[in-house]
């Protein structure tokens, strides 16, 4: 086992996978889920992703991510 790579997973592969994004059940925009977090440090990056079969944004601020 220590001479095999660990499996690559496609983007192609892993999109085709993920559940549908349904973008019109996105009820709060971006600012207002960067508020729930209660906190001032700025957001490195964010995505809208699926959760528990509903529509969240995932943020990431420095080595942390969040989901609202």
């Amino acid at each position: 086992m220590m001479y095999w790579t660990y499996p690559n997973v496609s983007d192609e592969d892993s999109l085709r996978h993920d559940p549908p994004l349904d973008a019109g059940k996105i009820n709060v925009s971006p600012e207002e889920a960067y508020g729930d977090l209660e906190t001032n440090q700025p957001v490195d990056g964010a995505r809208i992703v699926m959760f528990d079969g509903r529509s969240a944004y995932r943020f990431r601020i420095g080595r942390r991510e969040s989901v609202v």
